[in-house]
């Protein structure tokens, strides 16, 4: 039968018997030296006290019913033991009320089941909020009243081990229940009155990364800088990028619509956007547009009347720039772009490419922190290359780590690339980007946050990828979603809807478009998902499938985002992905023709047709002329440039045979499709070559020309050589095919 002892005993943050502990634990120290010693129940000895936890944050805001409740979060503990806890309440009391009272009576029971189960349980204080000038710093006395039940688990006194019952559990020992009270203060922000503030948003410049100008068929990244300029953050900044066409500016990776959470009033960030440009762009400026919508909000996290929309037009330069002899230029370069705290390793890696028609060398490359109390090295910031060939490209990367003292700022790194050629001898050139990386100081980030207003709650699409990465027209592909709550808030009923262009057919003979261009198989284009908890994310994936004749190009698959709050408010968002279509190149090559026979030290000729038979234009199209002994063309390359789908064009030059030797050739032909990938096609030949013999006829008897006294008989006299020259070939091939048939007839017999 349980025994029950019940004692009445206030605790006010006590730890009780500490003292009897004290002097008990060391009277077991000293007994321990004479042999082992079991006490009755160990667990007595360790004291066990159980901690009470109390967390609130809120701010009041006067007269304003959305900020009239405070939140609080009771949690209590037990060491050592498997006590329980019954009969648990709390009070709260204001000592000296005036700017904030509380409603009711201000005792508030707790959920003994969750304190049991290691759970925080909650309660909601009811206050009223009068107007004050000035900020007011209100504290609230929370005191939580409880019963312990003191359980421990039951040892054998001779040897301390557990008691275990039939059923092979351990067996539990009732120490009697005890009444205790914990007392702590928490302190309530009461903001004043204060008048409407307004959010406005500037787009204060562009960068071009990493040249400032681009380059047809390279990567390259576009970085806004955007800042709050008013005096009241704004929230669910959506932008997006305009003006993108198939045959110029493209999404390389990523969302056109970036999407920022919160801006508050001064602060400002970046928006990186990674992008491409096909190598058949022609040079010139390409207009683009960031445009931007936003909720503007004041102090009481209400929405105002100032303009939530706004746009930034720029434009990018795409040209061949004028070329040092060994021009070097940044291909791509990689950085975290999100915010990085304590004792990060930072990776800043790049590549060079030399695009010029020498090598580049002495080649120094150094990466140097421009503010090392937040973001220091911990690689060599030093790199020595003896050169760089053309067309060659090489990586790199240096290593630092943000320190323990980072704030939340820019940490710039400057990246210089010196080197020489053959046109500088004192002066080296020089090329230096800068990158910013993103140091942030979270726990003052979250001191200078901890009184602001529950955010609304944001759902974006965080982040995408699509299985395969290329996608080619007429077949089918995953697309991988992110889905992710950014607020402090459950969000619940989520439904997204996926819809995209109008697709472009390649066959002019049809109609310019169709229907969607992607169509998902064997499944709706419609999502649900039941809740996503505060800052949780949801995965999701989707097959699709496009067209065969779906023309190249950057389609937009837009996403149509509904989802409640817990008040079961709706909000709605939409986000716009893009995704590149690629048709296959198609390449066909005619029957090189060759000449019967070549001879030595003549000219022949060799030609072949080639095609393209696929739907779209190859760039960079280039035939070359190689072979493996002494073959020498009039025209060792020949550079067609832009290949359009469905013409045609040939290849055709005069070769001369030097060795007897050398009877292989092949033509090389390479090209770049629309993604820029390079392609390559080898066609081999082997010729009939013959050695020059001349014949037996005494050419010493024929009159030869007398030496012209003038220009006019000298060219009479080389068109008589060449007849000479022209006779004898002639001779000699009757001879050869008279000796074949000699041959034959010898064989005959």
């Amino acid at each position: 039968m349980k025994m029950k002892m019940k004692t009445k005993k206030k605790i006010m943050k006590a730890r009780p018997f500490n003292g009897l502990v004290a002097s008990l634990l060391a009277l077991l120290i000293v007994l321990g030296s004479f042999g082992p010693v079991f006490a009755e129940d160990q667990s007595i000895i360790s004291d066990p006290v159980d901690d009470l936890i109390i967390s609130a944050e809120q701010t009041t805001f006067a007269g304003d019913l959305n900020y009239r409740y405070v939140d609080v979060n009771v949690q209590l503990r037990d060491k050592d033991t498997i006590s329980e806890f019954e009969n648990v309440f709390a009070t709260a009391k204001i000592a000296n009320p005036q700017t904030v009272t509380i409603e009711g009576s201000g005792l508030y029971p707790i959920n003994q089941d969750n304190l049991n189960n290691k759970k925080s349980d909650s309660f909601r204080i009811d206050v009223s909020t009068l107007d004050t000038e000035k900020d007011v710093t209100v504290p609230i006395e929370i005191t939580v009243t409880y019963d312990i039940v003191k359980k421990i688990y039951d040892r054998n006194p001779n040897n301390g081990e557990f008691k275990i019952d039939a059923q092979g559990n351990k067996t539990i020992k009732y120490l009697g229940t005890e009444t205790r009270q914990q007392t702590t203060t928490i302190y309530v922000i009461h903001r004043a009155e204060k008048l409407p503030a307004n959010s406005a948003l500037e787009i204060s410049k562009v960068d071009i990364v990493p040249n400032g100008y681009v380059i047809p068929g390279s990567n390259f990244s576009l970085i806004f800088n955007v800042k709050n300029t008013g005096d009241a953050e704004a929230r669910n900044i959506k932008a997006s990028l305009e003006g993108m066409e198939p045959a110029g500016i493209n999404i390389a990776s990523g969302l056109a619509t970036k999407d920022i959470t919160i801006l508050k009033a001064g602060e400002e960030t970046s928006l990186v956007y990674d992008m491409k440009i096909p190598a058949s762009a022609k040079a010139g400026m390409y207009p683009l547009t960031l445009k931007y919508d936003f909720i503007g909000t004041n102090s009481k996290g209400q929405e105002t009347t100032s303009p939530t929309t706004g746009s930034y037009a720029f434009s990018v330069d795409v040209n061949q720039a004028d070329r040092d002899p060994s021009a070097l230029i940044f291909e791509k370069i990689n950085f975290p772009s999100g915010r990085l705290g304590k004792n990060k390793i930072v990776p800043i890696s790049f590549t060079l490419k030399n695009i010029g028609t020498e090598n580049a060398q002495n080649v120094k490359i150094s990466a140097i922190s421009q503010d090392v109390t937040g973001l220091t090295p911990v690689s060599s910031s030093t790199a020595i290359v003896e050169k760089i060939l053309p067309g060659q490209s090489a990586n790199y990367k240096f290593d630092f780590k943000t320190t323990d003292t980072v704030s939340s700022k820019a940490y710039p790194v400057e990246i210089k690339v010196e080197y020489t050629d053959k046109s500088v001898a004192d002066k080296p050139h020089e090329i230096s980007q800068i990158v910013g990386v993103n140091g942030v100081d979270w726990e003052a980030e979250a001191q200078k946050n901890k009184d602001l207003p529950t955010s609304t709650p944001i759902l974006i699409i965080e982040k995408y990828n699509f299985d395969p990465e290329l996608i080619y027209a007429g077949t089918q592909f995953k697309m991988d979603l992110v889905f992710r709550n950014t607020s402090d808030k459950t969000i619940k009923n989520i439904k997204i809807a996926l819809s995209s262009d109008a697709a472009q057919s390649s066959d002019q003979s049809k109609l310019s478009t169709q229907a969607s261009v992607f169509t998902p198989v064997q499944s709706s284009n419609t999502f649900f998902i039941e809740s996503i908890p505060a800052g949780g994310k949801v995965d999701k994936q989707i097959t699709l499938t496009t067209s065969h004749d779906t023309a190249a190009n950057t389609y937009t698959l837009t996403a149509d985002v509904t989802y409640e709050d817990s008040q079961a408010k709706q909000y709605n968002s939409k986000e716009i992905i893009g995704v590149t279509v690629v048709q296959d190149s198609k390449f066909s090559l005619g029957e090189i023709v060759l000449d019967p026979e070549y001879y030595v030290g003549m000219p022949g000729n060799i030609s072949v047709d080639f095609y393209n038979t696929g739907k779209v234009t190859l760039s960079n199209f280039m035939v070359e002329f190689e072979s493996d002994g002494d073959i020498s063309s009039d025209m060792p390359t020949y550079y067609k440039g832009n290949f359009p789908s469905g013409t045609t064009d040939n290849y055709t030059a005069s070769i001369t045979v030097n060795s007897p030797e050398a009877k292989k050739g092949k033509l090389v032909f390479s090209y770049e499709d629309t993604t820029g990938q390079s392609h390559s096609l080898e066609k081999e030949f082997e010729l009939n070559v013959q050695e020059m013999i001349m014949p037996e006829e005494n050419f010493e008897d024929m009159p030869m020309p007398e030496e012209p006294a003038s220009k006019t008989p000298k060219i009479i006299a080389g068109l008589v050589g060449l007849g000479l020259i022209g006779a004898a070939i002639v001779i000699y091939k009757k001879r050869k095919k008279k000796k074949e048939e000699e041959d034959l007839m010898i064989d005959e017999d």
